[in-house]
């Protein structure tokens, strides 16, 4: 967890969130905060979209997840648990 916190916290990047702080907590846990990002899922935007248009106009949120991910591959880091 400590590695991967640093490793998010190392990304400045706009797609990706950022990093406030981590540390342990009065019992020993692991812990890191980011920011908290309000909206709604990918997930949830595709089941709404019942047409192949509306689907097309969702095609920016994936594009900016996927240039998110590619500045990350920049820097060696691989994210392996993406969701939508």
């Amino acid at each position: 967890l400590r590695r991967e916190a640093r490793l998010t916290a190392e990304l400045d990047h706009p797609g990706i969130v950022p990093v406030y702080d981590a540390g342990r907590t009065g019992e020993g846990r692991l812990f890191y905060t980011m920011r908290l990002v309000r909206g709604r899922t990918l997930a949830d935007l595709l089941h709404e979209a019942t047409t192949p248009a509306e689907r097309l106009r969702l095609d920016p949120n994936l594009l900016d997840a996927c240039r998110a991910v590619a500045f990350a591959h920049t820097k060696c880091i691989v994210h392996r648990d993406l969701k939508p």
